[in-house]
């Protein structure tokens, strides 16, 4: 009795480099694209950053841009002053 073939580890299929590989792979790449896509009724949710401020916000605190700013102009540091408007509490 001759030597047992073995099991191909793929599951069977087509062998690499052929025309039939080639096709399954498109097949499996096609299914694929096609459950990735979400349904053309359903609107993508916005990321964090569009909701804050939109594509163009940096991340930084108006307070933080101005400091940057007068240093940029070799001016002194802005000081900032609490003033209180006598309410307490927003209505």
């Amino acid at each position: 009795m001759g030597p047992k073939k073995k099991a191909d580890a793929r599951g069977g299929g087509p062998k690499p480099g052929t025309k039939q590989a080639k096709a399954a792979a498109e097949k499996t790449a096609a299914e694929a694209a096609k459950k990735a896509q979400p349904p053309p009724d359903e609107q993508k949710k916005p990321s964090v950053k569009q909701v804050i401020g939109g594509a163009s916000w940096t991340g930084k605190l108006p307070v933080n841009m101005l400091s940057e700013h007068c240093q940029k102009q070799k001016w002194e540091k802005p000081e900032y002053t609490m003033v209180s408007n006598g309410r307490i509490g927003c209505s």
